[in-house]
């Protein structure tokens, strides 16, 4: 049940001693900054379970977390707390390798943290991995570097830390437990893990966080390190899929998503900047500036940006193997300005939250300033639903969140026109765009736009005539019909509140003639 905020119980204090609500106490920050206080944080969209009620959280000072009698745990800790039954558990713990089992003592060394939908797993970056998870004889323990490390918390104390990737592959029951190996780039064996070298050591990944499916088991990264053993690779981050399912050595449940070129192609080289997956597990959410995708494990539906500039926001189908452009202005054209990292998937994958300085994601944005946006996915021409059936497009209707309301219906007219019924709350301002494949090459373009202006208070429906620019109109005399969509804008007179809505439309040579074709066959 909503609670009001500033109505008892309407916030709930996550960084609190184990067993009860009484909050943590904390040591002075190492570099003292004025107004600054000491305390906790978590890393935005990714630390809380589905149903809230666990989140996972990290100490940037010495704290008395979970339960100690001083204010004497150092900081770099992840804590895993529980909601409902008011307990507060170590994550970053020490391993016990005689007993096998993680132990109460704290490792620290962690940066940010991902926690899975079910709440039951926990995946991070961070350091002094050492003695937090086993590592082979001949590997370099140094505690300032940075991994990727695992726990399902779920499990308890023998829910152990594990790597998810590296240069070496404890996992493979095939390598022996006191074996020394030389961990060269090139060598392969049982004992060697998929990459190169460390994935921490070619490209920092001290930014990067792992990206967790609903059940914490499929984890997607990032790292500069190539997969073994091609020694010479781009140092830039690229994609990579893991499974931590019991039983897979690293080497077997590994997949290598995208992969950069040497040389600095501005097209193929850039890095990536940040991954994220939906609870599903079958979509990621990646953004860079690299518009092609060297790599055929990949396929990218649509046309890439003609000139790579600002960073993009793409989402990958695990299932298909496909790669799909997200953002994308208004008017269907490339953006101006960078998406920022860390993107946030719907379930289904279905929908998209992120933030971006463009400016023309959206119909009347001028602040100049980052926004954020939700972007809801339409498939490419020709992958999708068929087009609607002859003089008439499905009604669509989109509200934002306390937000006006405004319908829109489109009917096919002979020569290619369209006709759009806007239906809106009050005066205000409206632009209609319809894009469609065409061209030579073939990819999505404007047809048409059209622009109106409501005057009166009341609600009230205005008509939007679509005509097809000039170019365009002999290719549809050749094809007689091209299916696209129409987008409407529409911005308040007062106060600026804006709404949206789009609809499947087609631009149809004679949509009079087909039925009277029709009519004569009976």
């Amino acid at each position: 049940m909503a609670v009001p905020l500033g109505s008892p119980g309407a916030f709930d204090l996550v960084s609190a001693r184990d067993g009860g609500d009484v909050p943590a106490s904390y040591g002075p920050p190492e570099t003292p900054f004025a107004a600054t206080k000491p305390g906790a944080d978590v890393s935005r969209a990714v630390s809380i379970s589905a149903d809230g009620r666990n989140v996972v959280f990290r100490t940037d000072v010495a704290s008395d977390l979970p339960a100690s009698a001083a204010v004497d745990v150092p900081a770099g800790q992840l804590f895993l707390r529980d909601r409902a039954a008011d307990t507060t558990t170590l994550v970053t713990a020490t391993w016990d390798a005689e007993a096998d089992e993680m132990t109460a003592q704290p490792a620290g060394g962690a940066r940010g943290a991902a926690l899975s939908a079910d709440g039951t797993t926990v995946a991070w970056t961070g350091a002094n991995a050492a003695v937090q998870t086993r590592f082979l004889g001949g590997e370099n323990p140094e505690p300032t570097f940075f991994y990727y490390l695992w726990r399902r918390i779920a499990d308890g104390p023998q829910g152990l830390t594990r790597r998810i990737t590296g240069l070496a592959d404890p996992d493979d029951p095939a390598c022996p437990e006191e074996s020394v190996t030389l961990f060269d780039q090139t060598s392969t064996g049982p004992c060697y893990g998929p990459l190169t070298d460390q994935e921490g050591n070619r490209s920092g990944i001290g930014a990067q966080i792992p990206a967790l499916s609903g059940d914490g088991y499929e984890v997607a990264f990032l790292t500069g390190a190539g997969p073994r053993p091609l020694a010479f690779t781009s140092p830039g981050l690229d994609l990579f899929l893991t499974d931590m399912s019991p039983g897979l050595s690293r080497k077997e449940a590994t997949v290598e998503l995208t992969r950069d070129t040497v040389g600095g192609d501005p097209a193929t080289s850039p890095p990536l900047g940040s991954v994220s997956m939906a609870a599903s597990g079958r979509y990621l959410a990646i953004a860079t500036v690299r518009t092609r995708f060297a790599l055929s494990t990949l396929r990218l539906l649509g046309e890439p940006r003609a000139v790579p500039g600002p960073r993009e926001l793409y989402v990958v189908d695990l299932r298909e193997r496909t790669l799909d452009r997200v953002t994308r202005t208004y008017t269907g054209e490339d953006i101006e300005a960078d998406v920022e990292n860390g993107a946030t998937l719907s379930a289904d994958g279905a929908r998209v939250a992120f933030t971006s300085f463009a400016g023309s994601l959206f119909y009347g944005d001028a602040n100049q300033r980052a926004d954020a946006f939700v972007a809801e996915r339409q498939p490419e021409q020709g992958t999708g639903q068929p087009p609607p059936a002859p003089g008439a497009g499905g009604p669509s209707t989109i509200e934002s969140d306390g937000g006006p309301r405004i319908g829109v219906r489109a009917r096919s007219k002979p020569g290619g026109v369209i006709l759009l019924t806007v239906s809106v709350p009050a005066a205000g301002g409206i632009r209609a765009v319809a894009k469609a494949r065409a061209g030579t090459p073939r990819r999505p373009r404007t047809l048409a736009v059209a622009t109106a202006r409501v005057a009166g208070r009341a609600r009230s429906s205005v008509r939007l005539k679509l005509t097809p620019v000039r170019r365009y109109r002999d290719e549809l005399r050749e094809r007689e019909t091209i299916p696209g969509r129409a987008w409407v804008a529409y911005v308040a007179s007062r106060g600026g509140r804006r709404a949206s809505a789009s609809v499947a439309v087609s631009f149809r040579q004679a949509v009079g003639l087909a039925r009277r074709s029709s009519r004569g066959q009976k």
